[in-house]
Order: structure tokens, then C-alpha cells, then sequence
């Protein structure tokens, strides 16, 4: 069994379009879409703004905190006299063990949104380096990183946090 379509060919006289009125509705469609798609964006640009914030605070933190008491740690017990009790030392390690686990838990949230860790090398670039210093080097070019003193981080393709670095003079 075929179908057959009937064309009517004859213009239906009760409906009439005027075109100047189909292309304003069009026109008014396209700019609420536009103005949509517009606020949708700023609300997006927005939720990643504030992502990359606390990522930024969340880092600080773990420097601020974490590294910076780690190292201290270290320097204090490689300074320590050899006359500190074993219990003394046993509760030190503890400390630094704990400290050194919350660390690692920072890292891994940061890893989990996809942050990851660079250490630069080679010439400064200043738009990812923070160059802290300037240090005579002989026989290394000038400009190259001859001290990474921390690390950078990179997020979605973007610097998050710039590496400090000492570059030869």
C-alpha cells in the first residue's frame, strides 16, 4: 500500500504572515537567547572564579602551614644536640609523620580538581615565575632558574600560582 500526499497549492487566505513581523520574532528569540546564553556564561565564569580562589587559599594553607612547619621540623632536629631524650625524638618524628599525612591529604584534594604541580627549569619566564633573587653563577646563563624555592601550580590550562624561583645574574 503506497500513501499518497495531496498538495494544495492554493494559499489558505485565512492565514496571512506578515514578514516584517516573523523576522521581529526572530529577531526578539535571537536576543533573549543571547541574553540567556550571556548570563549563563557570567554565572559560569563566576562558579570558576571562585573555584580557582579557594584552590589559590587552599594552596597558601598547605604552604603556609604544612611546608613551612615541616621544614622547620627538619631544620630543628638536624640542629638539635645529640643529648635530646629518644622520647623527645620519638614524639618529634610523630609530629612530623602527622603533619607530613595532612600534607599529602592536601595534595591529593588538590590533584582530585585536577591541579597539578610544576617545577620550572631552564630560562625564568616572568609571566609563571616569581623571580625572588638574583644570584651570581658562573658558567650558568643569565636568567636561568638556579633555585626553585616553590613550586608552582597550574588548573585548567591556567597558572594558579606562580614557582618562586632565583635566577643567575
Amino acid at each position: 500500500m503506497e500513501l499518497e500526499f495531496i498538495v494544495d497549492e492554493a494559499p489558505n487566505p485565512q492565514i496571512q504572515i506578515d514578514p516584517r513581523e516573523l523576522a521581529l520574532g526572530v529577531l526578539q528569540q535571537r536576543l533573549q537567547l543571547q541574553r540567556h546564553l550571556s548570563e549563563k556564561n557570567l554565572s559560569f565564569e563566576g562558579d570558576l572564579r571562585k573555584q580557582s580562589d579557594f584552590l589559590r587559599k587552599l594552596i597558601g594553607v598547605k604552604e603556609e602551614r604544612c611546608d613551612s612547619l615541616i621544614a622547620a621540623e627538619r631544620r630543628r632536629q638536624a640542629a638539635a644536640d645529640l643529648d635530646i631524650s629518644p622520647e623527645m625524638r620519638a614524639e618529634a618524628a610523630k609530629w612530623l609523620r602527622r603533619t607530613e599525612s595532612i600534607q599529602g591529604a592536601i595534595d591529593r584534594v588538590l590533584a582530585s580538581y585536577g591541579v597539578t604541580r610544576y617545577k620550572p627549569s631552564g630560562l625564568a619566564a616572568p609571566e609563571r615565575d616569581d623571580i625572588r633573587e638574583t644570584r651570581v653563577s658562573p658558567g650558568v646563563e643569565r636568567g636561568a632558574i638556579v633555585e626553585v624555592l616553590v613550586e608552582g601550580y597550574y588548573w585548567r590550562g591556567e597558572l594558579l600560582r606562580p614557582a618562586v624561583v632565583v635566577i643567575a645574574e
